[in-house]
């Protein structure tokens, strides 16, 4: 979507930005014009810039974030790039940080389209991404194996409201989260 950070349109076929079902996790995808001339995972961007600098182009990129398995019997935080005009990938997808077991975004909404936010909406509930004015986001860590632990223990999360994650392992994990005005 044009005049907007977010990208809403499709990657591949799929919703860029989306709210995980349930306790899943959301994915957030970015448009960027990297001065760089690279996305989130080292691809090449063209750098031949549009004739009107708010429609996207060749120049920009959408780094998606969300997460996936790490191919090891974990999750991850991965990132992929795509091109804006088509939603074609730029390669394939890189995890960023291993061991991230959820991500939960929430978008500061001004719902009249003033400065300051006015509610926080998960992506679903956007009906005007450019309105949104910041963007909260949650984590849930794996903190990996602790030998001090002994024994299988159940514990319960709940990352920004998104509903109970319940895991019943020796790992215990961590719920991170910040704020980032636009």
């Amino acid at each position: 979507s044009n005049n907007t950070i977010f990208y809403t349109d499709t990657c591949n076929g799929a919703t860029c930005t989306q709210e995980g079902t349930g306790t899943a996790s959301d994915a957030v995808a970015v448009v960027f014009d990297p001065i760089n001339d690279q996305d989130c995972t080292g691809n090449t961007v063209s750098t031949t810039p549009t004739s009107d600098a708010h429609t996207l182009g060749a120049h920009h990129t959408v780094n998606r974030y969300f997460i996936a398995n790490n191919g090891q019997g974990g999750n991850g935080l991965f990132c992929q790039g795509f091109n804006p005009t088509d939603g074609s990938a730029r390669g394939s997808a890189h995890m960023l940080v291993d061991g991230i077991d959820s991500l939960q975004v929430l978008y500061g909404y001004a719902d009249t389209g003033g400065l300051q936010p006015t509610s926080y909406r998960a992506a679903n509930d956007v009906t005007n991404w450019g309105y949104v004015r910041n963007v909260q986001i949650g984590v849930l860590v794996n903190g990996g194996m602790q030998p001090s632990q002994s024994g299988n223990t159940t514990r319960d999360y709940n990352v920004m409201n998104s509903g109970q994650l319940s895991f019943t392992d020796r790992t215990p994990r961590y719920v991170f989260t910040t704020l980032q005005s636009l």
